[in-house]
């Protein structure tokens, strides 16, 4: 009587390789695809979170009945399935395509050629301390003028002002996030678990920084 062994699913790992292979071959297409779904669902899920929490900031100070009907109208324009936020989600994945992801590549690409060859504890520790100090600042610079622009700011005073009060605090939590996700890769993940890692962070992040925008934005507007 003969048995039949089955083996486990091995999917995740095989799209997991089949994604590194074609980021090989196409680094910055790809970069651009996977930059452009992930900030797609970004904005969505932010446009959610922001809402969520400034509901519950209305109702922490009891006045969640004089504002529902004024809210209304705003609230049916700034859904998330709201035309204006898929625009506003459609404008951000283009972003990612064409700019973020592109700048990203370029940025790494230096930083890898600056520390070829260069294994030493200290080059490696200069290279991430180069990584959070440079080139974190860079990409965060741009991503909130992106958001700045597409939320609504006409005017490089606008844009400058809305990336000063928020620049330095963002870049201080990417700076942490990525700092503790790198020692969790180091201690638990195999190398290949890095790339989908690491991308999901950073798309956490992100979120992140754009729901912390549009909540400073609320409450911006509603003191104006």
């Amino acid at each position: 009587m003969s048995s039949t062994v089955i083996k486990p699913v091995r999917r995740p790992l095989a799209l997991n390789e089949a994604y590194l292979a074609i980021l090989s071959r196409r680094p910055i297409l790809t970069k651009a695809g996977t930059g452009g779904l992930l900030y797609y669902l970004s904005e969505l899920v932010s446009t959610g979170v922001a809402q969520a929490l400034a509901r519950g900031r209305r109702r922490t100070y009891a006045r969640a009945a004089a504002l529902s009907k004024s809210d209304d109208p705003a609230r049916a324009r700034s859904g998330i399935c709201a035309a204006q936020t898929h625009l506003n989600a459609l404008k951000l994945a283009l972003y990612a395509a064409c700019i973020a992801a592109p700048l990203d590549h370029a940025l790494y690409e230096l930083l890898a050629r600056v520390f070829r060859g260069r294994t030493s504890v200290r080059a490696r520790i200069t290279e991430v301390v180069a990584a959070l100090a440079i080139i974190l600042p860079i990409q965060n610079t741009v991503y909130l003028s992106a958001l700045s622009v597409i939320h609504g700011s006409r005017s490089v005073r606008q844009v400058s002002a809305d990336v000063r009060s928020e620049l330095l605090p963002i870049t201080r939590i990417s700076a942490v996030i990525q700092t503790l996700s790198l020692l969790f890769a180091q201690k638990f993940l195999p190398q290949p678990a890095w790339t989908p890692f690491f991308t999901g962070v950073a798309s956490m992040v992100d979120t992140f920084i754009n729901v912390k925008v549009k909540v400073h934005a609320g409450s911006r507007a509603k003191t104006a």
